[in-house]
């Protein structure tokens, strides 16, 4: 019977994946209740996934919880350690770091490496009455890399490069954990690597050829900070690296796409002054709107002088003057001509709308400024 409910788990994942069969999340839940109903630990997490992201079934972290409970009563080590993050985060139980740690602990003695990693990560920065132990966070973190954990690799490099209570730099050492999380697919490994080379550290040259070769793989393995930095390599030729805008938009739109707001602002910029690429006022305020939104002070002031000279939006002096406010409260420090010649056109109560509609903004964090 339990070769059954195992069966019926892998027949829900086939659905949850669309793998051999069309996709059809309430078909897996379906499955998955099958099996979790029989005791099958993998089963159950799987269905508690289900339920905490709401796919096929109505969200509900605490049925959620239940379920990664089941699979944490079995002993089941990936169980025990889902049950950990519930209450590490608070997603449906009340939050308790103490109890996580425990559940962590139980699923890290039995080899599970994302729970010896977690432990790694909790005892390097200490917690709510848990001590900082960077002995303890050490002893995870290897045990986890051992076990192949290229997240617990990077974060020995991490430790390695920077230095912590009890452990001196080591360049050397460092690059050789980045070299292990990096060869098992670690983006953020391969973007540090692309940073030494590229840039030089301590003990070691500079080697742009090799840190533009890390920074690409970076790139193509989804890292938005290398997307960024390669955009901004080839906007204006760096390292023997020639001057390649095209590329550099390219690499500008991914990491934009992925929420980095320098990326947006720098591709906002490209747009606004039509560097190779077609001036597109329209297409610059998209990119301006994104990056402001996240705070970026530079792209709130181009946003408001957007508004102000009805470039690519239509003219509005109220968003103008909010956009401009906006900017000083983020730090930007150059809008004082702007902001005198634009009160000038302006009534007191368009200027106190203006600052309402910014303080709004502020308070909602961007989610409703226009």
């Amino acid at each position: 019977k339990r070769r059954y409910a195992s069966a019926q788990t892998q027949l829900g994942v086939m659905y949850a994946q669309g793998d051999g069969v069309s996709q059809n999340s309430t078909e897996a839940v379906n499955w998955f209740r099958k099996a979790a109903e029989q005791d099958d630990p993998a089963g159950q997490v799987r269905l508690g996934w289900m339920y905490l992201k709401g796919n096929g079934v109505p969200q509900d972290s605490e049925r959620a919880a239940e379920w990664f409970r089941n699979a944490a009563d079995t002993g089941d080590a990936g169980g025990l350690y889902i049950l950990g993050r519930i209450y590490a985060d608070g997603d449906g139980v009340e939050k308790d770091l103490i109890q996580a740690l425990d559940l962590y602990l139980e699923a890290a003695e039995l080899g599970f490496s994302r729970a010896q990693h977690a432990l790694g990560a909790i005892y390097l920065e200490g917690a709510d009455g848990i001590p900082k132990n960077v002995r303890a966070a050490l002893k995870w973190y290897n045990q986890a890399a051992g076990n192949g954990s290229a997240e617990a690799q990077f974060a020995l490099g991490t430790i390695h490069l920077e230095g912590a209570d009890g452990v001196l730099k080591n360049v050397r050492t460092a690059l050789q954990w980045f070299g292990t999380a990096a060869a098992n697919g670690s983006a953020d490994a391969q973007f540090t690597l692309g940073s030494i080379y590229f840039k030089g550290a301590d003990g070691v040259f500079k080697n742009p050829v090799t840190g533009l070769n890390w920074y690409r793989k970076a790139a193509n393995n989804g890292s938005a900070n290398a997307q960024h930095t390669l955009g901004s390599i080839y906007l204006d030729g760096a390292e023997g690296v020639s001057k390649n805008v095209l590329t550099a938009v390219g690499w500008y739109r991914k990491a934009a796409e992925s929420g980095i707001a320098d990326a947006q602002f720098s591709l906002g910029l490209i747009y606004e002054e039509g560097r190779v690429v077609s001036k597109n006022s329209p297409e610059a305020v998209k990119w301006f709107r994104a990056a402001a939104a996240q705070g970026h002070a530079v792209a709130q002031y181009k946003l408001g002088s957007m508004y102000a000279e009805g470039e690519g939006v239509f003219q509005d002096r109220i968003k103008a003057m909010m956009w401009y406010s906006l900017a000083i409260r983020s730090g930007y420090d150059d809008t004082s001509n702007q902001l005198t010649q634009l009160s000038g056109l302006m009534s007191e109560i368009e200027i106190s709308r203006s600052e309402l509609l910014a303080t709004r903004c502020l308070e909602l964090q961007y989610r409703s400024c226009e």
